[in-house]
């Protein structure tokens, strides 16, 4: 029987011993949980000029205008926010966000007008393989023009405010935020 109680007593001084593991804090799980927040979004429209007129076996003109819009959103992935990333002191709280970042670049087919073609008699008309080949060059220009932009910056400001708000909310009275 003492035996027994000491090997009870032996465990709770084992368990109780034991590191304690680090529980994430409230405010960082309700900003994680957040997950991808897109905080910017910018329309970006285009104006697409082709033709292959430079080839001297062909006869005739062939070119096309295209237009076409797409939407840019920038913001901040909650999810890659960690634990000590996060600093409490009573109702102060300072938190170090992740950089913003480019989110989704999206171009809906519905936005890709044909906006004036001239094609010469001896000339076939642009194929969808060709248009959709314009329109590739074409998003890799989109890309381009989106660091000209400062959509990056535009999002950093209102991540900002919204993490301000969100843990204003919270209850914490003053709340500091800075970026990686």
């Amino acid at each position: 029987m003492n035996k027994n109680y000491f090997c009870i007593a032996f465990l709770i001084l084992l368990l109780g011993c034991s590191s304690k593991k680090e529980y994430p804090k409230p405010a960082v799980l309700s900003l994680q949980q957040i997950g991808k927040l897109a905080t910017a979004e910018y329309l970006i429209t285009r104006i697409i000029k082709a033709d292959d007129n430079q080839t001297w076996y062909k006869v005739g003109d062939r070119r096309i205008l295209l237009s076409c819009a797409a939407s840019v959103k920038a913001g901040i992935d909650f999810s890659q926010l960690k634990p000590q990333q996060v600093a409490e002191q009573q109702k102060k709280v300072f938190v170090q966000l992740p950089p913003p970042q480019i989110l989704s670049l999206n171009i809906p087919p519905e936005s890709i007008k044909v906006a004036y073609t001239d094609v010469g008699v001896f000339r076939d008309p642009f194929t969808a393989t060709e248009i959709n080949s314009i329109m590739k060059t074409a998003e890799s220009q989109m890309r381009q023009q989106i660091a000209a932009l400062d959509i990056l910056n535009t999002a950093r400001a209102n991540a900002s405010a919204f993490v301000t708000r969100f843990l204003t909310t919270a209850g914490f009275t003053e709340v500091y935020v800075s970026f990686q």
